[in-house]
């Protein structure tokens, strides 16, 4: 596997290379040409090889994680995903719930367009099948053409048990594959698929209704579509800057007149400024914006540990959230640690110093963007 961290021509030009040595190619950045994804995923497919990416950002195989992977246990459960938060989050479900996984390819938010085709969805199903630990797979084709994604989840169901999880997007599915509408709901899904006896966390209350907007400063692209179709079902209008067919496309405007989930790892909002995940600098500019914002009742969050993140992002984002609980503090925060134990940073440890802090933490993304619009609803 060549890990290639650089984008647009450069980055073609090294997986080619790779692709004519053999390799498989996950490449991490986003910035390249679709005609270059194209001609790579098509070359890959011509040679029986796997283009990850771009803007793949990790991917697991039978124990061994490249880029900024979790921490988790080995087990049964194959992963596909468009969406890399959207793959991270359902390996920390499940493994907070005594299930393993096994491989998790993350193709990247392009794939499941109408030009790339699925090309790279298609190699990783594949890949699952010719596994012989697999006993379940969970495929989450978002973002994706309504087309493709009917596609890809038809070779999906290979005779193998299918978790499909969609933002509320239709897609058609054949008999015998589960379908859900969230991620929590899929690592549920998988898990009790795979053998395990798990009941899903119990539902919180909301300690007040307070009113207000609604802002989610995210990290990854597939947690703020999941929290913006949630919200959006719950609450009517939701503005965001990744498709979601709930969502109104964000802009300065919207965003200022109803709730918003926000990308903030959007190349286009950081302006050449590093990933949240690994610099916290956009996020905390952000939060020291709502803090002047009176509109603004609850901010959501997701606070990612893992391989190649930030040492303690719990740590990096305390002035500004210490800032914004202390000068208005009938906002309320809420967060989910997307992470295990066995990340270098700690679940438990990141957990409780953002409850010292104030912030509520819930179980899930979904549970969190849940509890968001119970308190404002």
């Amino acid at each position: 596997m060549a890990i290639i961290a650089a984008g647009g021509v450069p980055a073609a030009l090294e997986a080619h290379k790779a692709l004519g040595e053999g390799a498989d190619v996950l490449l991490m950045e986003d910035g390249l040409d679709r005609a270059h994804e194209v001609a790579l995923k098509g070359r890959a497919a011509r040679l029986g090889r796997l283009v990850l990416g771009p803007g793949a950002g990790h991917a697991r195989m039978r124990g061994l994680v490249l880029g900024f992977g979790a921490a988790v246990a080995d087990g049964p459960v194959g992963i596909v995903s468009a969406s890399g938060s959207a793959a991270r989050e359902l390996q920390v479900l499940l493994d907070r719930m005594g299930v393993g996984v096994g491989g998790c390819y993350v193709v990247g938010p392009n794939d499941l367009s109408e030009d790339v085709g699925g090309t790279g969805t298609e190699e990783a199903l594949a890949r699952l099948r010719r596994d012989a630990d697999t006993e379940v797979t969970i495929l989450v084709p978002w973002p994706g053409d309504d087309r493709v994604a009917d596609r890809v989840v038809s070779l999906a169901c290979d005779g193998r048990p299918v978790v499909v999880c969609v933002f509320g997007e239709e897609v058609v599915v054949p008999p015998g594959a589960t379908v859900v509408d969230t991620l929590d709901a899929a690592a549920l899904a998988a898990a009790r698929i795979a053998g395990r006896q798990v009941a899903p966390p119990a539902a919180g209350r909301p300690r007040w209704v307070s009113g207000g907007l609604i802002r989610g400063l995210y990290c990854g692209a597939g947690l703020c579509a999941e929290a913006a179709y949630l919200l959006a079902d719950r609450l009517g209008q939701v503005t965001s800057n990744v498709p979601v067919a709930a969502a109104v496309p964000f802009d300065a405007a919207a965003g200022a007149r109803a709730h918003a989930c926000i990308d903030l790892g959007d190349p286009a909002l950081r302006a050449g400024a590093p990933h949240p995940m690994v610099d916290p600098l956009v996020r905390t500019r952000a939060i020291e914006e709502i803090a002047g914002d009176p509109r603004i009742r609850v901010v959501l969050l997701d606070v990612v540990l893992g391989y190649g993140v930030h040492p303690d992002p719990v740590g990096a984002l305390a002035e500004p959230l210490g800032t914004l609980l202390r000068g208005r503090p009938q906002v309320s925060v809420l967060a989910h640690v997307v992470g295990t134990e066995r990340d270098a940073q700690g679940l438990a440890e990141q957990e409780r110093r953002l409850a010292e802090m104030g912030v509520r933490v819930l179980t899930s993304n979904a549970a969190a963007a849940r509890m968001a619009a119970a308190l404002v609803g």
